[in-house]
């Protein structure tokens, strides 16, 4: 369920911050991990744009 919940197909510095903000909030901890690693693939996502240019 949280997988669902979280933008892949947004890569965007802005979905970091927000992932970033959710993880610091108060979420049960398999929802924070979901988040945590939904944010590490956008940030990897984010990496490989920067290679592809």
């Amino acid at each position: 369920m949280t997988e669902a919940i979280y933008p892949h197909p947004m890569i965007s510095e802005d979905v970091v911050a927000a992932a970033d903000r959710a993880v610091e909030a108060d979420l049960p901890g398999i929802a924070k991990r979901s988040v945590s690693e939904g944010r590490d693939a956008t940030q990897r996502a984010l990496r490989a744009r920067l290679v592809d240019r």
